[in-house]
């Protein structure tokens, strides 16, 4: 009987049929027993006797893998694999999958619902009033914005197609494929990373972490930005140098951010200083719907492989870039 590690939490819950599809596969399943975010020193010691592995967001590295023997498929559960060696994992014949379009919808919604927050002071007028102070803040129209999207892929398409039904002053895309379809839906114009730097009154990132992408936005980046541009990340911890905005807002320049991905998670850093800076907890697909169908599919893929069938989302080759150690 195959032996699977579920590491990423909750799992199963509210919707428990991924976990009943498992037992009616015949497959065991141990779900992560530390019942918080699994570190990689926490999954190298548990990991030796499992022969599938259910993923999050969590370091698998070559050391994990060397200590997993047995280890055969990664099925992740969202759409990111920055945090796996996908080189090492295909040197070693160890499968790799991913849920690539099941996240688009509730990131994007999310990002939406950021850039609302954002232009109307939210989240700051919600600490103001905690703190005993009756103070309005005049804020900004959608209608009147020019906004920047950074990657045009699953998830940005579905902001640009929120955006658009919406409306904004003038939306300017940047992604390395110029999708005329897309452009001709929606009525965008394709502009380069530094108009939108230069330009844009909000700027939302959705690409992936790749290496042309790591530290993308840091304080030269920062600093061509309107002083009261609104920055949000609900992509990948580590496209914004996280010490260089918090020095930047720190010195009265960005308007307000919100950042829902960190470099190391759980975040614990300066930014939390930062009233006008919105923190979560990386929650962009954190919605009901989209967990569950993120699980779904994720078990769907253990189970083909299990069964000898082909999988239906395998990392693809151009996934496999060269990823530092």
């Amino acid at each position: 009987m195959p032996k699977v590690l579920i590491t990423t939490i909750p799992f199963g819950n509210p919707e428990p049929k991924p976990l009943k599809m498992l037992e009616d596969a015949e497959i065991e399943y141990t779900i992560n027993p530390y019942n918080r975010k699994i570190t990689e020193k926490d999954l190298i010691e548990i990991i030796a006797n499992y022969d599938g592995l259910i993923a999050g967001t969590e370091r698998i590295s070559k050391n994990v893998m060397d200590i997993a023997s047995n280890l055969k498929i990664i099925a992740r559960v969202g759409v990111g694999t920055d945090n796996v060696d996908l080189n090492y994992a295909k040197d070693n014949n160890i499968m790799v999958s991913y849920t690539p379009d099941a996240p688009g919808p509730a990131i994007a919604e999310l990002t939406i619902g950021f850039m609302y927050s954002l232009l109307r002071s939210t989240h700051t007028a919600n600490l103001l009033m905690r703190r005993g102070k009756w103070q309005r803040s005049i804020g900004r129209s959608f209608s009147e914005m020019t906004i920047g999207i950074i990657g045009a892929g699953r998830v940005g398409s579905k902001v640009i197609e929120l955006i658009s039904k919406i409306g904004c002053s003038k939306l300017l895309v940047c992604d390395i494929h110029h999708n005329e379809i897309l452009r001709d839906q929606h009525g965008f114009e394709w502009a380069t990373k530094e108009k939108i730097f230069t330009e844009a009154d909000i700027i939302s990132f959705h690409v992936p972490l790749t290496g042309d992408a790591k530290g993308m936005v840091k304080r030269d980046q920062l600093l061509s930005m309107k002083k009261d541009v609104l920055i949000i990340n609900t992509a990948r911890g580590g496209i914004i140098d996280e010490d260089d905005l918090y020095e930047v807002m720190k010195s009265g320049h960005i308007g307000g951010a919100a950042i829902d991905v960190f470099d190391q998670e759980p975040y614990e850093g300066s930014l939390m200083d930062i009233d006008r800076c919105l923190l979560t907890p990386h929650i962009g697909s954190a919605s009901r719907e989209c967990r569950a169908k993120m699980e779904m599919e994720a078990t769907e893929e253990i189970i083909r492989f299990f069964q000898c069938k082909e999988l239906l989302s395998p990392v693809t080759e151009t996934e496999y870039l060269p990823q530092k150690q």
